[in-house]
């Protein structure tokens, strides 16, 4: 059951010039690029991979702004579960070249 609370101020709505920051920095990488997401003691590997997978299909769904707003068409992004050279467990992403019929 949800408690019924009184007097709780309503916080100010974000208005459309305030930027939304993105957690992972999908915009701002070539290809080529990566970055290490390390696991947590709250999640595993293949949690981690899923909740990027997640943010790898929002950012996806997105491209579409995306290639307005940067001119770029090469917004292919993938992850993998892995261990950096540090012996961290955790999830690499990376922006790839996206494959076309004739790379098959």
């Amino acid at each position: 059951m949800f408690e019924i609370e009184k007097n709780i101020d309503l916080p100010p709505a974000k208005t459309s010039n305030q930027r939304y920051r993105a957690k992972y920095p999908f915009a701002d990488m070539a290809v080529g690029d990566s970055f290490f997401v390390p696991v947590t003691y709250t999640s595993t590997a293949s949690e981690m991979t899923r909740r990027l997978n997640g943010a790898i299909g929002c950012a996806h769904s997105g491209a579409a702004t995306f290639r307005r707003r940067t001119g770029r068409d090469d917004f292919t992004i993938t992850c993998r579960s892995t261990v950096n050279p540090h012996g961290d467990t955790g999830v690499r992403v990376w922006r790839i070249r996206p494959s076309t019929k004739s790379d098959s």
